[in-house]
């Protein structure tokens, strides 16, 4: 055998067991695989988190803001919308924008079903039905007087990052959007009635 051809064979045997062993691109293509889910769950992760922190920091802001339509303290100081509005917004944290929040505040009427039992201080326990007005499509802002019940609701719509529906999807003037809402009912307490402004 030509010595030529024998050292270009050994070479070339060599070279093939070296590129059989050869691992350096693994890495790079198991990071490819699994880097799509990862980063993919990190995100919707997020996502929720946002959603779960934007839903507890409204339900908290509506609770001690309608606490000011409960003591007729707004009702006596006149407070309009947009100063409910401010005085809901300045309770939420910076990440919330205040134009993201819509409002809706009215008198309702509670209907006691057959199986009310018992009545806490509002009369608010046990089964209760709540028949709401028929505009109830369109948002109302009325504070009501002393004793009435009252429904308070507020929703914040939230930025859609993934395009997950962890939130409620809902249709609006510019299309769908995710909101995340908080409601309270409560009574108003006695205090000096005003002019209503509804």
């Amino acid at each position: 055998m030509n010595p030529t051809r024998l050292i270009q064979h050994v070479l070339r045997r060599k070279s093939s067991r070296r590129l059989a062993r050869d691992e350096r691109g693994t890495t790079a293509v198991e990071f490819v695989i699994v880097a799509a889910p990862f980063f993919a769950l990190i995100f919707a992760i997020l996502e929720a988190g946002f959603n779960y922190m934007a839903a507890s920091s409204l339900d908290h802001a509506l609770r001690l803001s309608t606490r000011l339509m409960q003591t007729g303290s707004a009702q006596q100081a006149n407070m309009s919308e947009e100063q409910f509005r401010i005085e809901l917004c300045n309770r939420l944290p910076s990440l919330m924008s205040c134009e993201r929040v819509k409002l809706d505040l009215r008198p309702i009427r509670l209907k006691k079903l057959p199986s009310f039992v018992g009545r806490s201080d509002d009369g608010l326990a046990g089964d209760v039905k709540i028949i709401q007005p028929e505009d109830d499509e369109s948002a109302v802002y009325c504070p009501g007087r002393p004793g009435d019940y009252m429904l308070a609701r507020a929703l914040f719509e939230l930025p859609n990052f993934m395009g997950m529906a962890i939130s409620r999807k809902v249709s609006g003037p510019s299309g769908d959007v995710y909101v995340v809402e908080a409601s309270r009912v409560f009574r108003n307490e006695p205090f000096s009635p005003v002019k209503s402004t509804c």
